[in-house]
């Protein structure tokens, strides 16, 4: 006997089931994803049913390209990541979510190609040239990731719109990144309250095949600080330039490139083969700051293990100041000296002198590396070994004379004579900084792999020999070092990502050593909160000294307005005690306006 509340819900039942339409009570899935290099290099994404709607957007901090499906779940077969044997990508990882399918394309360093997406039926294709092979069919990819198009009546469409024949062939692009900081307060006499800075980069590339191409580019840096002093710094360099060809399993570039190795994102001990541009010093990413440098880079990507060997025959230092500018290595060093010192001493200090003892054009000093990597199951892991030079280089005081200052300062002497030598007239040439740089060898492995929602990637270094500055006599000394650092990256949920690191740094000394101590801990962590997919993100990223307590803070929110124009506002805070790292930068917290034009 049935009840009447059994045959309302019976009732309720039926009229659900016939009154709306079979395909809004199925459940999307994504049951495929791959990525194949064929002429270009793709991405496809199978679902079971036709796709309603996706987006697609880029991230940085780690770098990364996401597609989310809407109203899609993955499928149980699908892992949870795909290494990939790429020039420029390093892994798929997939994650489900609320109302879509997460697919993420993690890119190495600064890497961001020109991807496109295009969406037919149940299957999206992400590529970086048109997708004409998902046009009315459905991708087969069978266990040999060979791409079989289904066979339907009549020929393929050709894509439409604005990928035509000479787009493919030419492509031109270009980034101008124009930023204004002002001080939050005037805490310094000599700081600069406000500072321009501007850096342009453009390339033209010229495509033989999706994959063979030639590239050349330009960079232009200019930065202005005033208020107290004037400071100006303008450069025009060489950007990306290079020839790229690729045949079967080998690889080969030649020219101007920006190469990455490692794992891990901030601090990559391992990722010592371009210079930086510290002109801001650490207030941009590490990918940001990367310098394309001349090399030749040759590589075997297979199934078995990827070998990559770099050689780089001409030397390229980073970008630094060092008197100058509030983000220099001694920010106004001569003007503080001048400050608490005998006139005489303040009038040499104010005219150092700097002498950079350059590294030589010839074979011997040239760099070189090799990296093997293999994938083990849900397992990436490399070994590097790179023979190179020290980027930045050691200042190291004397005096024309020949004498050290620690021997005119504190040398044997009578009481009461050191006040006598500083007061004492000096020529104006008298006190020199010797820039040298240093040979290192670098011997590391690194690692990435996946644990439930986590991301983890780390890096171990050893470095066979670096160099510091001794405290008892200001020479320079090599030393041993080894450096760990371990990174997780988690999506908390649909709009939050988390990214945190922490290093570790042991040097084997018994010295006192300047600006650094034997053992050196740091904290570093990033949160992006995606506010309004491509429109609205909020960005905090810290750094803190376990050290030295020291503490940096950056809060950023961007603004992306579409049509390649995007809009950050943020703010750069410091804290820090005397003799810390960070202390010589305290005063420069400041609030900036940012406007990123690509095209």
């Amino acid at each position: 006997m049935i009840r009447k509340r059994d045959a309302g819900c019976c009732l309720a039942f039926l009229l659900f089931y016939f009154c709306f339409p079979q395909e809004c009570l199925a459940i999307n899935v994504v049951e495929k994803i791959e990525f194949k290099e064929t002429e270009q290099a793709f991405l496809t994404i199978v679902c079971s049913e036709k796709v309603s709607d996706y987006t697609s957007f880029y991230l940085k901090d780690p770098s990364r390209f996401v597609v989310d499906v809407k109203d899609a779940r993955l499928s149980e077969r699908i892992g949870r990541r795909i290494s990939l044997n790429h020039l420029d990508m390093i892994s798929i990882r997939t994650g489900d979510h609320k109302e879509y399918a997460r697919v993420v394309l993690d890119l190495k360093g600064a890497t961001k190609p020109d991807l496109m997406v295009h969406q037919e039926e149940n299957v999206i294709c992400v590529a970086e040239t048109p997708c004409n092979e998902a046009h009315n069919g459905i991708l087969l990819l069978g266990d040999s990731n060979e791409i079989i198009l289904e066979d339907r009546e009549g020929p393929i469409p050709e894509e439409k719109g604005t990928h035509g024949e000479s787009e493919r062939k030419v492509k031109l692009e270009g980034d101008l990144e124009v930023k204004y900081s002002g001080d939050i307060s005037e805490d310094d006499q000599l700081e600069n309250l406000h500072d321009a800075r501007s850096l342009f980069t453009s390339t033209i590339k010229y495509l033989l095949s999706p994959q063979n191409f030639i590239k050349a580019g330009i960079r232009v840096r200019y930065i202005e600080e005033w208020d107290n002093s004037r400071y100006s710094f303008t450069k025009v360099t060489l950007g990306e330039a290079y020839l790229n060809l690729v045949q079967g399993d080998f690889y080969a570039s030649c020219g101007n490139q920006i190469v990455r190795w490692g794992s891990t994102d901030e601090i990559s001990p391992i990722d010592v083969i371009n210079p930086e541009d510290l002109t801001e010093l650490f207030i941009n990413r590490r990918a940001e700051r990367k310098l394309p440098a001349p090399m030749v880079r040759l590589g075997w990507l297979n199934e078995i293990m990827n070998i990559e060997v770099i050689y780089l025959p001409v030397f390229l230092d980073s970008d630094v100041e060092y008197f100058d500018s509030d983000w220099s290595l001694f920010p106004h060093f001569p003007d503080r000296i001048a400050e608490v010192s005998p006139a005489a001493i303040g009038s040499v200090m104010k005219e150092i002198r700097l002498e950079e003892k350059k590294v030589g054009r010839k074979l011997e000093n040239g760099e070189g590396g090799v990296r093997l990597t293999k994938s083990l199951s849900n397992l990436d892991i490399g070994f590097s070994f790179f023979y190179g030079w020290e980027d930045i280089p050691q200042p190291t005081p004397r005096t024309e004379s020949g004498k050290s200052i620690m021997q005119i300062l504190f040398g044997p002497q009578q009481a009461g004579q050191i006040f006598s030598k500083l007061t004492a007239p000096l020529t104006s040439n008298d006190l020199i900084l010797d820039l040298e740089y240093n040979r290192f060898s670098l011997y590391g492995l690194d690692f990435a792999t996946t644990w439930r929602d986590l991301a983890i990637r780390g890096e171990l270094a050893y470095f066979k020999e670096r160099h510091f500055l001794r405290t008892r006599d200001l020479s320079i000394v090599s030393e041993e070092v080894f450096q760990g650092v371990i990174g997780v990256d988690y999506n908390i949920s649909d709009d939050w990502y988390v990214n945190c690191l922490y290093s570790y740094e042991r040097i084997f000394s018994d010295e006192d050593l300047i600006g650094t101590e034997r053992s050196n801990e740091n904290l570093i962590g990033s949160v992006i909160w995606d506010i309004k997919k491509d429109q609205f993100t909020f960005g905090l990223y810290s750094f803190y000294s376990l050290t030295d307590k020291s503490f940096y803070l950056n809060p950023s929110f961007v603004w992306d307005m579409g049509d390649h124009l995007r809009w950050e506002i943020g703010a750069n805070l410091i804290w820090s005690g005397c003799g810390a790292a960070l202390f010589p930068y305290k005063d420069n917290d400041n609030i900036y306006v940012e406007l990123n034009f690509c095209f």
